[in-house]
C-alpha cells in the first residue's frame, strides 16, 4: 500500500504522524514549507499540538506567550484574558518536522521530486499547489491583507484586534518590543500600502507602534473551499481543503481536527467501512458553513469600502453551500 501525503503544513505533518504511529508507512510529497507568517495558537490547540508531537511547542525558542488580547470593536473596547503562543509557521513546522523523524524515522520518507499521486493507493491532499482536472477552489470574497513588521515602543504581552476605517488590522506581539502587523482590506485597489501607516494613525496602535517596515504584497484571505473534498482514494485536509477568513483566529486549530477526522476515515475504509467518506465531507461542509455564518455576524453593517460586497458574497456562499451538502 503506498499512502501519500502532499504538504509541508501543519495538516501534512498530523496526518503523517497518525498514520505513522498506527503502523502505515507513508511519503510525504513537497517542498519544504516555505511560508514564514506569524500565528497565534490558542491554549486549546497548543495542547491538542503538543499531546499528539509530544513536543512543548512554547519551548520553541522564537516563539512568544501571549497573555491576552485587547479588542476595540463597534465602537466598544474588551479584554480577553486568554492566553495564546506567537510563533513564525516555519519554526513550527521545522519542530514538528523534527519530531515526526525522530519518532518514526523508519516508517515516513521525505521527497520533494514530483510524484504522480493516480499511482499512490491513498492520498492526503494538504495543498492546493497540485491541481488536477478534478479540483476546483470556491472563493467567498475578495478581502486582502498584508503584513508589516511593528517595532513597538512598549514590551506587550497582549495581541490587539481593532476595526478600522478600511476593515480591520491584528497587532501580534513576536518578542517583549517587535510584533507582525496584519491589516486587512476589501478593496485593495483603493489601499496602496501608505494605508497600513495611515490605519496605524488612525487608531489606539499610535500610542504603542513606533515604525512599521517590510510591507508585504496584498493576499487574499477571502475564505476559500476545496471541490470535491474526497474521492474514493483522495481526502483533502487543512489547506488542501479549506481557508478561512483570519477573522476566525483558529486555522491551524481547524487543519489539525480535519487531518485527525481524515486519518480515521482512513483507517475505517481499510475496515470495509466507506460511510466515513461522506461523513468527512459533511463535517467540513458544516464546518466552513459554521465559519461563513460567523464572517457574516462580524461584517454586517459595515459601511467601510468594499465591505457591504463582501458581506453579500458571504450570504449568496451561505446559499450556495445549502445544496452541495446533499451532493455526491
Amino acid at each position: 500500500m503506498r499512502i501519500l501525503v502532499h504538504g509541508r503544513g501543519v495538516s501534512a505533518m498530523t496526518a503523517a504522524w497518525i498514520l505513522a504511529e498506527q503502523g502505515y508507512h507513508n511519503t510525504i510529497v513537497g517542498p519544504s514549507y516555505n511560508q514564514d507568517l506569524q500565528v497565534a495558537i490558542n491554549q486549546d490547540t497548543l495542547r491538542l499540538l503538543n499531546e499528539i508531537f509530544q513536543i512543548q511547542l512554547q519551548e520553541v525558542p522564537t516563539a512568544h506567550w501571549i497573555r491576552g488580547r485587547l479588542v476595540g470593536w463597534n465602537g466598544e473596547s474588551d479584554a480577553v484574558n486568554e492566553g495564546s503562543l506567537s510563533i513564525r509557521t516555519g519554526a513550527l513546522t521545522h519542530a514538528l518536522e523534527s519530531q515526526l523523524t525522530k519518532r518514526f524515522n523508519g516508517s515516513v520518507s521525505w521527497t520533494d521530486e514530483k510524484i504522480d499521486l493516480e499511482e499512490a493507493t491513498f492520498t492526503f491532499e494538504a495543498s492546493t499547489k497540485l491541481q488536477d482536472r478534478q479540483f476546483s477552489s470556491l472563493s467567498f470574497g475578495k478581502r486582502v491583507a498584508t503584513i508589516a513588521s511593528a517595532r513597538m515602543s512598549d514590551s506587550s504581552n497582549f495581541s490587539r484586534v481593532e476595526q478600522t476605517k478600511l476593515g480591520w488590522q491584528f497587532l501580534l506581539p513576536t518578542s517583549e518590543n517587535e510584533g507582525k502587523l496584519f491589516v486587512i482590506v476589501a478593496n485593495p485597489d483603493l489601499c496602496p500600502k501608505s494605508c497600513v501607516e495611515t490605519a496605524v494613525q488612525d487608531s489606539s496602535l499610535c500610542s504603542i507602534v513606533q515604525s512599521v517596515e517590510d510591507i508585504q504584497p496584498w493576499v487574499l484571505v477571502a475564505p476559500k473551499l476545496s471541490q470535491p473534498l474526497v474521492t474514493a482514494n483522495r481526502i483533502r485536509i487543512g489547506e488542501g481543503a479549506f481557508s478561512f477568513d483570519p477573522v476566525c483566529g483558529d486555522g491551524i486549530g481547524y487543519a489539525v481536527r480535519s487531518s485527525l477526522l481524515a486519518t480515521t476515515t482512513f483507517f475505517d475504509l481499510i475496515r470495509g467501512e466507506f460511510r466515513g467518506l461522506e461523513y468527512y465531507r459533511a463535517r467540513i461542509l458544516k464546518t466552513f458553513q459554521a465559519h461563513l455564518h460567523g464572517c457574516a455576524n462580524v461584517y454586517s453593517g459595515w459601511s467601510a469600502d468594499g465591505w457591504a460586497g463582501e458581506f453579500a458574497v458571504t450570504l449568496k456562499g451561505l446559499e450556495f453551500l445549502k445544496p452541495i451538502g446533499t451532493r455526491n
